[in-house]
C-alpha cells in the first residue's frame, strides 16, 4: 500500500516564479538568499534527523550513523549534507 502524494501545486508555482525572477523564496540579493537557505536547513534538520533515526532503527537495527555537515562554500554560498 503506497501513500504517495502529488507535490503541492502552490510550492511548484512558487519555485517557478523564483526561477523567473532570479530570487530564492523572495530573497533577491545573494547574502539574503544564502541566509534563507541556512534558515531552511536549521528548520529541516530536526525533521530529517528523526526520519533518518527511525530508518536506522527499523531497517538497519541501529547500526547506521548520521552525519551532518553544513558550512560556507568557497564561492560565498552555503552547503548542507
Amino acid at each position: 500500500m503506497t501513500h504517495d502524494l502529488p507535490p503541492r501545486a502552490t510550492d511548484i508555482f512558487r519555485h517557478l516564479a523564483d526561477l523567473r525572477s532570479g530570487t530564492y523564496e523572495g530573497a533577491r540579493q545573494w547574502p539574503e538568499r544564502v541566509e534563507v537557505f541556512r534558515r531552511a536547513v536549521s528548520l529541516l534538520d530536526p525533521v530529517v534527523r528523526r526520519v533518518l533515526e527511525q530508518a536506522n532503527a527499523v531497517f538497519l537495527r541501529g547500526s547506521g550513523t548520521i552525519h551532518h555537515r553544513a558550512g560556507d562554500d568557497r564561492d560565498g554560498g552555503a552547503y548542507a549534507h
